[in-house]
């Protein structure tokens, strides 16, 4: 067995989070399926992802699993290197001393998966094997654009990623959607469940449901409107599920969930505001890719 004490961290963090920044190719599934047998344990007991974990507590990982504190590196094609440009130059709205801001644009995936060799995830490793140490600490859909945090170090991204998971992190995003009349603002609270490939509203009894709560303000009104949405919680697809299934107005360009066709998805992250309390004074990333460029 493996054994690791975990040190550095300043502040619980959820146990598949601390993982992967152990060994950042560690996937989701393969951690999940090491806790449900045991061969990951944490102070000698199984223990689920959700799992809060704190400085001195001691991991033990079967020695099958491989832990690298580096992303396995292949070489970066000219896309890649292109990419990693753009993320240091183009898309680059703001440059903290402990994370990136960037102008995520709609068509480029946060990070890789089955058929996707182009992301911002590969491009970061490229960056990191030029000497960077930058981590995703959260993600925006591929057809979504926007304002995306980029952490230039482990201890940064452990303080965003808790940040993003207490909530104390505010999102708010922009959409064009269509519909019936709806109330010009309002609050929405449903419980949503993956089925599939989509996301669904269901009871709160459904399994694997769980609350999402979307706060959300008409910004022009008429067939098409634009609406700015500021989510309480961070559910899968849940913006894009609260307008069409609690609104009834879906997404323009949404497919998945009815939205009028259109080249692309309208949906936008306009800003993400950062409280004082994470990095000793509060930061806001703000895009200003208004409707005019989306």
């Amino acid at each position: 067995m493996q054994e690791f004490i975990v040190e550095g961290l300043g502040a619980p963090m959820r146990l598949d989070r601390y993982l992967r920044t152990l060994s950042p190719n560690l996937t989701q599934g393969v951690i999940e399926k090491a806790l449900r047998v045991g061969d990951i344990k944490v102070l000698g007991s199984k223990a689920e992802s959700k799992r809060r974990i704190q400085d001195d507590d001691i991991i033990t990982i079967s020695d099958y699993i491989k832990i690298s504190n580096k992303q396995e590196y292949q070489e970066a094609t000219p896309s890649i290197i292109s990419l990693a440009g753009k993320i240091l130059g183009e898309y680059l709205i703001l440059d903290h001393p402990d994370f990136f801001a960037i102008d995520k644009p709609c068509g480029v995936s946060s990070q890789g998966g089955s058929n996707i060799s182009l992301s911002i995830d590969h491009a970061l490793q490229y960056l990191n094997s030029q000497g960077h140490d930058l981590r995703i600490v959260h993600r925006l859909d591929k057809e979504t654009s926007g304002v995306m945090l980029i952490a230039k170090n482990r201890l940064a991204a452990t303080k965003l990623g808790e940040g993003f998971l207490g909530h104390l992190i505010k999102k708010r995003y922009i959409a064009t959607v269509s519909g019936p009349d709806i109330p010009l603002d309002g609050r929405i609270e449903s419980y949503l469940a993956k089925v599939g490939d989509k996301v669904i509203e269901v009871d709160e009894g459904f399994k694997g449901a769980k609350l999402a709560i979307t706060d959300y303000k008409t910004i022009s009104y008429g067939v098409r409107k634009v609406i700015e949405f500021a989510p309480q919680t961070g559910r899968m697809h849940q913006i894009r599920c609260h307008a069409a299934f609690s609104l009834k107005n879906p997404i323009v360009g949404d497919k998945k969930y009815g939205g009028m066709a259109h080249h692309r998805l309208k949906l936008h992250a306009k800003s993400i505001l950062i409280p004082a309390e994470i990095f000793g004074r509060e930061v806001l990333a703000e895009s200003d890719g208004g409707l005019e460029k989306w």
